[in-house]
């Protein structure tokens, strides 16, 4: 029978003595067994490096290494990364928790699906309960990363090791280094990847999160990952932030800005090719695009009918698209009856 294949989990921590015995535990007890737990301790000052020691006794599957000064979770992550020997690489956060059969799901799952990176559902507890999902399909999560929607939650998520290669975490950044990485990984090669919607991890909420305590630095982080695609550096920080604004701020804009938004929505479609090997997904995008700004009137209708490809074929048309009928009936109304000498 042959040895199923390692699992390298990566765990960055710094001053996690509250939680981390919890964290590593939950990989202790997964049901598949060929696994290494690689820690990276960057520089605590409690008793994390105590607590760790204390597990890796028992369990020589946990393996520490210690930073001798703060360098930040991306460089933390780096380390860790450097220290793989497994063909699939798991990640997991200090403070969160790896349902038993996680480990034993994924690689099944990835197995199964030909994947090159696989993630999961979850469920959150701690501050707040409840159940979180994610999309499913390739297509769909590459989609969101790039139109700042829900795509993993970090510590649900495996990957190959080959599929990783060189490629690592951006240590300049202070916010969103996670999402700079799964950008980095699915623009620059060929790959599938998924989500199980089964929640396999359990996510801490805290009062007080990274996320929250530096969400002021979130647009900037993001904008800075759109403009380092190779396909889209021809695009200005200016017009990336536009896009940030459009689909993080539900920012309203002028008949001006809008068509002038519309080429850059499109040039970032064209990172994946959506609009030609994906139409539906271009086609939905594009509807609501045109239904958050249907405030501009007949303009929205007009960027509708003008882009959507095969834009009367119902194979390539999802339900959203053709509800757009109704939801702009009185847009389009307007835009093919409205009386000359009103704007």
């Amino acid at each position: 029978m042959a040895t199923p294949p390692l699992i390298s989990i990566i765990m960055p921590v710094h001053n996690g003595e509250i939680d981390i015995e919890e964290s590593i535990l939950s990989i202790v007890q997964q049901s598949y067994k060929n696994w290494e737990l690689i820690i990276v301790d960057d520089y605590s000052t409690d008793n994390t490096v105590k607590i760790v020691q204390s597990i890796k006794r028992q369990d020589p599957r946990v393996k520490l290494f210690q930073h001798n000064t703060n360098k930040g979770v991306s460089a933390a992550r780096n380390t860790a990364l450097e220290q793989c020997k497994g063909s699939h690489i798991a990640l997991l956060d200090a403070d969160d928790i790896s349902t038993p059969q996680r480990l034993e799901s994924q690689i099944d799952y990835m197995g199964a699906h030909k994947l090159d990176l696989c993630g999961s559902a979850m469920t959150t507890f701690g501050v707040k309960e409840k159940h979180v999902s994610f999309p499913v399909n390739n297509e769909d999560i590459k989609y969101n990363l790039l139109f700042f929607k829900k795509s993993f939650s970090n510590s649900s998520v495996m990957m190959k090791a080959s599929f990783i290669g060189n490629i690592r975490y951006n240590t300049s950044l202070d916010f969103a280094e996670d999402y700079a990485f799964w950008v980095a990984l699915t623009t620059t090669q060929p790959c599938k990847i998924g989500n199980i919607d089964i929640p396999l991890t359990k996510y801490r909420t805290h009062k007080k999160q990274a996320s929250k305590k530096l969400k002021h630095k979130n647009r900037i982080s993001l904008c800075t990952t759109i403009k380092s695609v190779k396909q889209l550096n021809h695009l200005n920080i200016s017009q990336i932030e536009t896009h940030y604004d459009v689909w993080k701020k539900k920012k309203k804009l002028t008949i001006k800005e809008l068509n002038d938004y519309v080429k850059i929505f499109n040039d970032i479609h064209k990172t994946h090719r959506f609009k030609e090997k994906e139409p539906k997904i271009y086609n939905q995008s594009l509807y609501e695009l045109c239904k958050k700004q249907s405030h501009t009137g007949r303009n929205s209708c007009r960027i509708f009918f003008t882009h959507t490809p095969e834009r009367f074929s119902i194979k390539n048309i999802t339900l959203p698209c053709i509800c757009a009928l109704a939801v702009f009936k009185q847009r389009l109304e307007l835009f093919f009856f409205e009386r000359p000498g009103k704007t």
